[in-house]
């Protein structure tokens, strides 16, 4: 494992973040604006065609989400609650390199080939371990796993007579 190539993807990471900090904080309210709004009608943009629409749908189903109305939500929670402000500051507070709330995940996989790299892993400070055999045995460690969103079934209900 390359020492360097790790720690330039840290210090990549870190620029790209500030840069994206950069340009929202330049960013005039107009701009802002015009750029929330380019999102919003991204997520209430109608199917192209019957296949796109199918498969929106059967993601849902598959997933067992049934939020059927869930792009339509988020686009009416960015039209009216994202501000500037409000960008600006959840990245002081969870994004930028010092954020007091910042918390990051790194994932270091190694092959059977590579498996004395594992023996050595390169850590960053304040950095933690964990080590998992499967996905399978990483998937039931996590406490919400399997999560399944309540579905709001009302609409779909129908009396019966």
């Amino acid at each position: 494992m390359d020492i360097y190539f790790l720690s330039f993807f840290e210090t990549h990471i870190n620029q790209k973040s500030a840069s994206y900090f950069s340009l929202c904080f330049r960013m005039t309210d107009k701009e802002f604006e015009d750029n929330r709004n380019a999102v919003v009608d991204l997520f209430r943009e109608k199917n192209k065609n019957m296949s796109e629409e199918s498969s929106k749908y059967w993601d849902m189903i598959t997933n067992e989400t049934y939020q059927f109305k869930k792009f339509s939500q988020i686009a009416d929670v960015i039209e009216s609650n994202l501000t500037k402000e409000g960008v600006l500051a959840v990245f002081d507070q969870y994004i930028a390199e010092k954020a007091p709330h910042r918390k990051k995940l790194s994932v270091q996989v190694f092959s059977k080939q590579h498996e004395v790299s594992f023996d050595n892993p390169v850590l960053i400070e304040n950095s933690t371990l964990i080590s998992y055999e499967s996905v399978t045995s990483f998937r039931g460690s996590m406490s919400l796993y399997p999560a399944t969103p309540a579905a709001d079934m009302e609409p779909f209900l129908r009396k019966i007579e």
